[in-house]
């Protein structure tokens, strides 16, 4: 079956992606990126569970192509066979390589990302929804979350552990520090939930402009802190984490200073669980609570 799209009606691009097995990719994308190319994006072959790339501060991120897809922006237009060639001479003679195209039309994001963000209920009586799906048909309580850089829309199995935890645990005379706020979404619900007394902290400041926003759509005024600039100054009654489990065991002497009853952790994978609460066993003794799709909830009570 053979189709024609008039492309000149329709902004068109193109996505080259390489498949280069055995070689380090390093270099080889610092090398790329002075082509003609409008972007690079490197790609995790691996799912979710068996991938341990991300990044922290001390350790170089390894990109390989055993490991590794590179995926270029191009016109539609651009000559593949002419990038193709470019980037063979910069392999090594014998490497061998593979790579295919994707078309794509221009989409109006704003609307794709609405489309993609709908109402997502936490339980019969908590809920989250977008600024764009607000209506009053329902009975319990509604946290509004406009996506952004900050994690947390509660899509994610992870921020729904803590949603659970956190309606199901917490009074409102707690005192809780959300560690890694990102979206702000789980100081947010505590808030809703009734408890008066919430600080959310994060390194990123985007996420930070992103909790205060979503702050301001739900009507509070959490203080929200980046620790580039601010650093914490007294403990909490209860301190909730969900953040990488590499991240969360190099916290472990930063989190045993400022927790005073109970810690939750989350965004822990099950073959992580032993190392984490190995991490914190000098100071609490940590337990699976729940799980889902295989994240984990751990918490611990002093």
């Amino acid at each position: 079956i053979s189709y024609h799209v008039n492309y000149e009606s329709v902004k068109t691009w193109k996505n080259i992606t390489l498949n280069i097995p055995g070689e380090k990719l390093d270099d080889l994308i610092d090398d790329i990126i002075e082509l003609e190319v409008l972007s690079v994006t490197v790609k995790d072959k691996r799912s979710p569970k068996t991938s341990d790339w991300f990044h922290y501060n001390d350790k170089q991120m390894i990109i390989h192509g055993d490991t590794h897809y590179i995926i270029l922006l191009v016109e539609f237009d651009y000559p593949t066979e002419k990038l193709i060639h470019e980037i063979s001479k910069k392999l090594n003679p014998n490497t061998p390589f593979e790579y295919f195209e994707n078309l794509f039309h221009d989409t109006d994001w704003v609307k794709h990302t609405q489309s993609k963000f709908n109402e997502i209920i936490i339980s019969p009586s908590l809920r989250i929804v977008p600024p764009w799906k607000i209506d009053e048909n329902f009975k319990g309580n509604t946290i509004i979350i406009d996506p952004g850089s900050g994690f947390g829309t509660g899509s994610h199995p992870t921020t729904q552990l803590c949603l659970q935890w956190l309606e199901k645990n917490i009074k409102q005379s707690n005192s809780i520090l959300d560690y890694g706020t990102g979206s702000g979404i789980l100081s947010i619900a505590a808030r809703a939930l009734g408890v008066k007394h919430i600080t959310g902290v994060d390194i990123d400041t985007r996420a930070i402009e992103n909790a205060n926003h979503n702050n301001e759509l739900n009507g509070y005024d959490i203080p929200f802190l980046d620790l580039n600039y601010k650093s914490i100054e007294h403990s909490f009654d209860i301190v909730v984490a969900n953040i990488l489990s590499i991240i969360l065991i190099k916290l472990s002497p930063v989190l045993k200073n400022i927790t005073l009853k109970k810690i939750v952790l989350c965004g822990v994978l099950d073959h992580q669980t032993d190392s984490v609460i190995k991490a914190f066993s000098d100071w609490i003794q940590l337990d699976i609570k729940t799980k889902s799709r295989g994240w984990n909830l751990l918490s611990g009570e002093l």
